[in-house]
């Protein structure tokens, strides 16, 4: 990279250079009196070259002396040819230093693809077709011709899988860590602490708000990304209807749980509960309040093959398309966002007739969205 700055400079002072030199020349010459060759004069030979007469002088026919100029104007002249063909000369070589660089790049970028080591023994995701999802397996062989041997952890089934495929597996909980996991009776996701990670592709978890544990496998437990403060405003579900309604958080608890406040109860009810963190929620907003561009945080929910879905605090989840994800085109959607990962977004698109809501991950692109509605400083 240090060569390619010198390289830069090196060229950025000779276009310079040669920029002055061409302005000086043209300017000494006097852009009315340079003339080049005129069309049919034919092959300038000795034999059939015309000559006029100047001031004493024999010069050939629509040469640049015939303008009336001088020595000095022709080596003014000759100065300003000269500087415009280095011009033209810098211009290709930085073409060429541009695509060397960026051949560079993607030289760069491959080689740090290739540099991720699988071990036997060890755990990784693979890609599971049928779905288009990622999933753990337990590495068992490397053939030595870009596949591996694995094992899928969900059901112990063997398989061998490309490396283009495969990617590191990032979890790695360690005991205390407070996570979301699934339950295995109903399918629903609970907050629970690690109790024991078992370095098999499961863990061994305890549920904070009913008890008891279970055994999870990491594809379907994530980080527990929610944080509540002192006096922060919040909905909860009312336990009488399951409905979420305005609250305030009051006091922190222990196990994810908090003193909340409701903003309005009928008489007889409690005004002031304990509340799990399962049943809490940044207050959600309407996306006709938003701005395009507008910088927010978000909980990625689910991915497809299009995009991926994010809850941003909005009534409707925003979609990321994949062709806001990154400056290139993006084939796997899921190198760029994983379910619930926290990811930070640019509103990009607003659209209030259909109820939905664009967003990007580079703020580059998420200038000059256009919905059918309007939101707010459209």
């Amino acid at each position: 990279m240090r060569q390619f700055r010198s390289k830069s400079l090196a060229l950025s002072l000779a276009v310079l250079a040669a920029a002055a030199l061409a302005l000086w020349g043209f300017k000494g010459a006097g852009a009315t009196d340079f003339f080049l060759p005129q069309r049919g004069s034919g092959l300038l030979t000795s034999a059939s070259r015309k000559t006029v007469s100047v001031a004493g002088e024999l010069l050939p026919q629509g040469s640049a002396r015939l303008g009336g100029q001088s020595s000095w104007e022709g080596w003014t002249s000759l100065a300003g040819l000269t500087g415009a063909a280095v011009l033209t000369a810098c211009a290709a070589a930085a073409t060429a230093g541009h695509r060397t660089m960026l051949c560079a790049a993607k030289r760069s970028g491959a080689a740090t693809e290739k540099s991720v080591q699988y071990e036997v023994g060890k755990l990784a995701l693979s890609l599971f077709e049928d779905d288009g999802k990622y999933y753990t397996v337990k590495l068992v062989k490397d053939n030595g011709d870009g596949t591996w041997d694995v094992t899928w952890i969900e059901d112990d089934a063997e398989d061998t899988v490309s490396v283009k495929n495969m990617k590191p597996q990032p979890k790695d909980f360690q005991p205390e860590d407070i996570v979301v996991a699934k339950c295995e009776e109903d399918q629903q996701r609970y907050t629970a602490k690690v109790k024991t990670n078992l370095g098999t592709g499961y863990v061994e978890v305890e549920w904070l708000e009913e008890g008891g544990e279970e055994t999870v496998s990491l594809d379907v437990m994530f980080p527990q990304k929610k944080k509540f403060k002192d006096g922060q405003v919040i909905e909860a579900v009312f336990p009488d209807d399951g409905e979420w309604y305005g609250a305030k958080v009051i006091k922190v608890l222990e196990k994810c749980n908090f003193k909340i406040e409701w903003d309005d109860v009928e008489e007889g009810q409690d005004k002031i509960v304990d509340m799990f963190i399962d049943k809490i929620r940044v207050p959600r907003v309407a996306i006709d309040t938003l701005e395009i561009g507008q910088k927010m945080t978000g909980v990625v929910g689910s991915v497809r093959d299009f995009g991926a879905f994010v809850d941003v605090g909005c009534y409707t989840d925003g979609l990321i398309h994949v062709s806001k994800m990154a400056t290139g085109r993006v084939t796997d959607p899921t190198k760029y966002c994983q379910e619930e990962q926290e990811v930070t977004v640019w509103v990009s698109s607003i659209d209030t007739e259909q109820n939905r809501l664009g967003l990007s991950l580079l703020e580059s692109k998420a200038r000059g969205g256009k919905g059918k509605g309007r939101g707010k400083g459209s």
